[in-house]
């Protein structure tokens, strides 16, 4: 009984940080809609300035992560999606094909700005980036046909 009274701190600790843990997400709306020679630089882009770039895949049944070296490697789908990976921060990339829109998710970085914000930083198409939360605007876009 002792045992479990020692230990009991620490469960709370690991409970309260897993708890607190914040996801935050963000919906770039893009100057033009997505073509493969853009998914391409933009790709291109988040290689030179993260740690790792993942396309996730699926072949019917199954999905994987598999890495971007170049952007050859790029696989041009429907609906492309990507892990970017930065140190111990992580983000869920988003895109449509022929569409305006991107969207990101990740993990709140207590440090500084989110990567699933900061994956929207130095691409010039970029028009405008929104949290996922700003309904306003997401109302005006979808009203405007762009999600």
């Amino acid at each position: 009984m002792v045992f479990f009274f020692l230990l009991l701190p620490l469960f709370l600790f690991v409970i309260h940080a897993f708890v607190n843990v914040q996801q935050i997400g963000y919906v770039a709306l893009l100057k033009v809609p997505l073509t493969g020679e853009l998914l391409g630089a933009i790709v291109e882009n988040w290689r030179t300035r993260f740690d790792a770039v993942e396309q996730l895949r699926s072949d019917g049944k199954t999905l994987s992560a598999v890495a971007v070296r170049s952007p050859q490697d790029v696989v041009w789908e429907k609906d492309p999606q990507f892990r970017v990976l930065a140190g111990e921060q992580f983000a869920w990339v988003y895109f449509t094909a022929a569409r305006r829109i991107i969207e990101s998710d990740g993990l709140a970085n207590p440090d500084g700005p989110a990567l699933s914000l900061d994956v929207f930083s130095e691409i010039a198409e970029c028009e405008c980036v929104v949290s996922d939360r700003d309904d306003r605007t997401l109302d005006r876009w979808e009203k405007e046909g762009l999600l």
